[in-house]
C-alpha cells in the first residue's frame, strides 16, 4: 500500500518527455538540473515505444500496434491472458511486468547510477483513466469503458509501478520513490462529451496505491475536479489495519502511511456513538452481545477519524500549495462529519486556523407516511454546546432508495476463518459457482478476516459493479468475479440531518 513520503520542501524536480535522443545524455541532464529529486523523463522522439501509453503497454493482454495506434484485440478470446493479470496481481507476481530498453531506455540508465545520497527518486507511468481511453477494441470503443477490461487494466499499471518501485530501491539505492500517475485525461470528469465514471477511477487508482509501497502521485496538466480527487479515502486495506490497530501507538509501517490523528475529542466520539447505536444490523434490531458491539463501534470510530483526518490533510497541503493560493474551497461531506464543527473543519482548523462557514440542508417537513421508525435512523444526539451549523438550508424531504449491492451469502466464522454458510438462489455467488463452505480469501486483493471484511468490500460497490472473489475449496484456491445485484426493493434510512457542508 502506498504510504505518505516525508516533504520534498518545495524542492524541485521534472515531468514527462525530454526532446534527447540518447539516455546518457538525458540522465546527466537531469542530475545536473534536479539533484536532489531527480526523475526519470521518456524519450519519444527515440521511436514510438517510448511515447505516453506505448511505453507502458508491454504487457497489456490483446495488445495490437497498428499504423501508430494502439488496439485491444477483441476478436479472440483473451481470457487466459487477462486472468494471468489477476492472478499475478493477487499473489503480487510482479517479475513479468518490468520495463525493457525500448520502451524506457532512461529508466534503464537511470539504474546504473548510484543514488544513495538522494532523497526522492520519482518516475511517471500512464494512470488507469488516460491508458484506457487511449486503447480501442476492434469497435473503436476505448477499453476504460468496458468495466472488465478497465479493471484488468489498473491491476496491469499496479503491477507495472510495483516493478518499478522495487527496481529503482534496489538498482540506485534511493532513499524513497514516487511513482506519478500521468492523467491528462482526467481533465474529461464530469464530460458530457467524454464521460468518466467516477467510481471507475477511484477503483482502478485504489488497486494500484494498495500494490505501490512507496510514495504515489497524480499528475494531470489540465484543470480537472480536484475536490473528487482530494476527497478520496485511503486504500480499504490501510483502513482495515488502522480500524484493527487499537488505542496504543500504530506500528511504523502503518503511521508513516496515513495522517497525524487525534482522538481527544470527546464530544464528537459521544456524536458519532449516536449515530453508531441508530444504525441497525442488516435492517434488525441488533442481537450482539455488548462486547461485540463495542468493538464494532471503536473500528466504525476509527475509520470515521482516519476519513476526516485524510480529507484535512489534503485540504490544508492544497490550499497552502501554490495551485490553491488565493482560494476557497467548498467540501460537501455528511453531516455528522462537519455538525457543530467536529469532524473535517477542527480537524482543518488544527492545522492552519483558518475561518469556515457550514451550511446544514433541514429538512421542511418530513411527510406522515415516511416518519414510521423503521423508515427513519433513529439518532438521539447528545448535548454539545456548540451550534450545529451557522446556516440553514431548507429542502423538500427526499426518500433515497437503496443503492446497496448483495452478493448473496450468509457467512459464518470457523476456527478464524469466514465460511460461506448459505448461497441465497438465484445470487451472483451462485451464478458464478460459489458454494456453501467455500472459505473467503480475498475480496479484490482485500484480505478477509472476519465477516466485517466483506462488508466493506460489498458495501463500496454499486448493483452491477464486478467483484473478484478468492476463496479456498477442499484445499485448491479458487477465483471467481461475479457481477453484484440489487438486494430486494425496501427503503433507504435516510438520515434526519443533512449532507453538506461549504
Amino acid at each position: 500500500m502506498a504510504k505518505m513520503i516525508s516533504s520534498p520542501h518545495s524542492l524541485a524536480t521534472g515531468i514527462g518527455a525530454l526532446p534527447h535522443k540518447d539516455p546518457k545524455d538525458a540522465c546527466r541532464d537531469v542530475l545536473e538540473i534536479f539533484p536532489s529529486v531527480p526523475y526519470i523523463p521518456t524519450l519519444p522522439d527515440r521511436g514510438l515505444l517510448e511515447s505516453i501509453v506505448f511505453n507502458d503497454s508491454e504487457q497489456l493482454p490483446g495488445r495490437i500496434i497498428r499504423e501508430g495506434r494502439l488496439f485491444f484485440d477483441s476478436t479472440t478470446d483473451q481470457t487466459a491472458a487477462m486472468e494471468q493479470v489477476y492472478l499475478d496481481y493477487i499473489e503480487e507476481n510482479f517479475a513479468s511486468y518490468a520495463l525493457h530498453q525500448d520502451y524506457a531506455s532512461v529508466f534503464t540508465e537511470m539504474m546504473t547510477h548510484n543514488l544513495s545520497e538522494v532523497g526522492l527518486l520519482k518516475y511517471q507511468i500512464t494512470g488507469p483513466v488516460t491508458f484506457g481511453m487511449q486503447v480501442v477494441d476492434a469497435n473503436k470503443r476505448p477499453i476504460y469503458y468496458d468495466n472488465q477490461l478497465a479493471d484488468v487494466l489498473a491491476k496491469m499499471l499496479a503491477l507495472k509501478a510495483r516493478w518499478c518501485e522495487v527496481e529503482m530501491k534496489e538498482k540506485t539505492g534511493a532513499q524513497e520513490t514516487l511513482i506519478v500517475l500521468n492523467e491528462p485525461y482526467l481533465a474529461t470528469l464530469g464530460s458530457s462529451v467524454v464521460p468518466v465514471d467516477k467510481e471507475t477511477v477511484k477503483s482502478g487508482w485504489e488497486d494500484i496505491a494498495s500494490l505501490v509501497k512507496g510514495g504515489l502521485g497524480i499528475h494531470c496538466c489540465s484543470n480537472t475536479d480536484w475536490e473528487f480527487i482530494l476527497a478520496l479515502n485511503p486504500s480499504k486495506e490501510i483502513q482495515q489495519q488502522f480500524a484493527q490497530a487499537g488505542a496504543g501507538p500504530l506500528p511504523p509501517e502503518l503511521a508513516a502511511r496515513v495522517p497525524q490523528t487525534d482522538f481527544s475529542d470527546p464530544f464528537q466520539r459521544a456524536l458519532l456513538e449516536a449515530v453508531f447505536k441508530g444504525h441497525s444490523v442488516g435492517g434488525k434490531p441488533s442481537t450482539l452481545s455488548a462486547e461485540a458491539r463495542a468493538k464494532m463501534f471503536d473500528s466504525f470510530y476509527r475509520t470515521q477519524i482516519l476519513w476526516e483526518e485524510s480529507m484535512a490533510s489534503r485540504i490544508v497541503r492544497y490550499l497552502n500549495s501554490p495551485a490553491g493560493a488565493g482560494k476557497k474551497m467548498v467540501v460537501i461531506a455528511g453531516a455528522f462529519h462537519v455538525r457543530h464543527g467536529l469532524g473535517v473543519p477542527r480537524k482543518v482548523l488544527r492545522r492552519a486556523a483558518w475561518p469556515y462557514v457550514i451550511v446544514l440542508p433541514t429538512e421542511i417537513s418530513i411527510p406522515e407516511e415516511h416518519k414510521e421508525e423503521e423508515l427513519m435512523m433513529d439518532v438521539d444526539i447528545p448535548k454539545i454546546p456548540l451550534l450545529a451549523g451557522d446556516f440553514a438550508w431548507l429542502i423538500p424531504y427526499e426518500n433515497i432508495k437503496s443503492q446497496k449491492a448483495r452478493l448473496g451469502v450468509s457467512m459464518r466464522v470457523d476456527a478464524g476463518t469466514v465460511v460461506i454458510d448459505k448461497v441465497v438462489p438465484g445470487s451472483p455467488a451462485q451464478q458464478v459457482g460459489l458454494k456453501t463452505g467455500d472459505v473467503f480469501i480475498a475480496l479484490d486483493n482485500f484480505p478477509v478476516n472476519e465477516p466485517g471484511d466483506v462488508s466493506i468490500v460489498i458495501g463500496g460497490k454499486k448493483p452491477g459493479d464486478g467483484v473478484k472473489v478468492q476463496v479456498r475449496r477442499g484445499g485448491q484456491e479458487m477465483l471467481f468475479a461475479p457481477l453484484l445485484s440489487a438486494p430486494p426493493e425496501h427503503p433507504a434510512k435516510p438520515y434526519r440531518f443533512g449532507p453538506m457542508m461549504f
